[in-house]
């Protein structure tokens, strides 16, 4: 690029900055969109060079007239914490690096001070924090300890809970039995199950998760000995019901319902239930009853805002009832004929077929570092893993191997559908920071040896160097951005 277009290029960027500006009222960038992406790099890129003291003047002047802060806060304790957790990297992990005498006072300071001001910290601030490992955590006072927890645990979703049982069977069958221990070994997945459960019986449990659940042998089981009988007295009375008792009980009546579809419901309560003439199956005077009222609320396109208990119940029993095949050729075809979703519209998780292989396609080993990577983001947000983190230093080997296979093309189809769907970090995502960030070090080191040809064991900056090169020759190539 001439020196000529070079400048043009500059002031057009910095055009786009005024806009920013004035319509924000900050230089704080997003990088949500590839605009915001190439803006944000060109700041980063004018703080860089004014640094090195590489900024013409007549650019700093043009930078100085809009009010642009060339000393970047966030830069600078990202700066510190680095310091910090390199140090904490080169520390024994027997050895607590945060104890007086081990860390240089500066930046012993510097983590005390962010204990103190814990609340006040961005989240992405204290997801870096926490990733100094277990040493830095028990600093934090117990106040913060149990919000860090809660937080924790009620990011443990549907995919996480399922991946934390696998790995907790380490390989030992699935049945009720095994699955069970691990719900009473593992409070955090006991209070995940209950979730599940109190939506299994309200009828909101989606199918597609019902069926990974009963592939895994879970019981969903909600209701105690005292509490069924309690509901059986009630369904057997012949006193006039009030509307919220009549609610209750034809709910209750679709739960026994859906718990014999699914082959759960206890042979004891199952005798009572047909001694007493109970209706499992509708007939099929009813079944098209409610066929016809399904029909008439989806042509006033209102099914959603419908307030029919009976309607509503009625839709996820044919759902569970389609899921395990109990539904008649009959049924079905009249569903059919009526665009009935059998499926929820709510995209479901893959690990549905990682449950059903059992992991069969996926090693163990693996498996165990996918769980940590999983229970990495549901800590700090992302899967963005930094080197030589404290709670497992080889982590970030794993996390770089697998970005590498996914832009490769050489992961198996299974396990990149499981990384993808715990948001697992692509290409542009991941170097949306790390870019940057090993960009400097390549200034940095062009200044210290006068050129960039770096060997591919120096460092991280070696194999960022190394890789690079590969993407131009491989044919790949750099964004436009990148290639500055």
């Amino acid at each position: 690029m001439s020196a000529g277009r070079g400048s043009e290029v500059w002031f057009e960027m910095l055009e786009i900055l005024k806009e920013h500006k004035e319509k924000h009222g900050h230089f704080t960038i997003q990088a949500d969109n590839d605009k915001n992406i190439r803006l944000r790099r060109w700041v980063f890129r004018q703080r860089h060079v004014h640094r090195i003291n590489s900024l013409s003047k007549e650019r700093k002047e043009a930078l100085d007239a809009i009010g642009f802060p060339f000393l970047d806060e966030r830069y600078e304790w990202n700066t510190r914490f680095k310091h910090v957790r390199d140090c904490v990297g080169n520390v024994s992990a027997d050895v607590n690096p945060f104890q007086e005498g081990v860390l240089p006072d500066e930046l012993l300071g510097f983590v005390k001070e962010q204990v103190r001001s814990w609340s006040s910290l961005s989240s992405s601030q204290r997801q870096k924090l926490k990733g100094l490992g277990v040493y830095f955590y028990e600093m934090l006072s117990q106040q913060d300890k149990e919000a860090e927890d809660e937080s924790t645990a009620k990011r443990l979703g549907f995919d996480e809970g399922i991946a934390r049982i696998m790995l907790a069977l380490n390989g030992s069958a699935i049945s009720p039995e095994t699955v069970r221990e691990v719900f009473q070994s593992d409070p955090l997945l006991d209070d995940w199950i209950q979730t599940f459960r109190q939506k299994w019986q309200k009828a909101s449990l989606s199918p597609k998760r019902l069926q990974v659940l009963l592939r895994m042998c879970v019981d969903l089981e909600t209701e105690t000995e005292e509490k069924w009988e309690e509901m059986f007295g009630l369904w057997k009375s012949t006193s006039v019901m009030s509307k919220p008792e009549e609610k209750k009980i034809n709910q209750w009546k679709s739960l026994q319902r859906r718990m014999l579809y699914i082959d759960q419901m206890k042979a004891s309560r199952h005798e009572l239930l047909r001694a007493e003439k109970f209706e499992f199956e509708q007939d099929a005077a009813k079944f098209h009853e409610m066929a016809q009222l399904f029909e008439a609320v989806r042509q006033q396109e209102n099914e959603k805002k419908s307030r029919n208990p009976l309607l509503t119940s009625w839709i996820y029993e044919q759902r569970v009832r389609n899921m395990v095949g109990k539904l008649t050729d009959v049924e079905k075809t009249r569903l059919e004929s009526i665009e009935f979703p059998f499926q929820t519209e709510k995209r479901e998780n893959v690990l549905e077929d990682l449950a059903e292989t059992k992991t069969k396609e996926v090693d163990p080993k693996w498996m165990k570092k996918f769980e940590t990577v999983k229970a990495f983001k549901s800590r700090y947000g992302h899967t963005k893993v930094p080197q030589k983190w404290g709670e497992d230093p080889v982590l970030f080997s794993w996390v770089f191997r697998q970005r590498k296979k996914m832009r490769a093309g050489t992961l198996s189809p299974l396990k990149r559908e499981l990384l993808e769907d715990i948001g697992f970090a692509d290409e542009d995502n991941y170097f949306e920071t790390t870019w940057d960030e090993q960009l400097e070090k390549l200034a940095s080191f062009k200044l210290k040896f006068g050129h960039t040809r770096v060997p591919q064991n120096y460092t991280s900056l070696g194999r960022w160097v190394h890789e690079q090169v590969g993407r131009t020759r491989g044919g790949s190539g750099l964004g436009r951005a990148e290639k500055r």
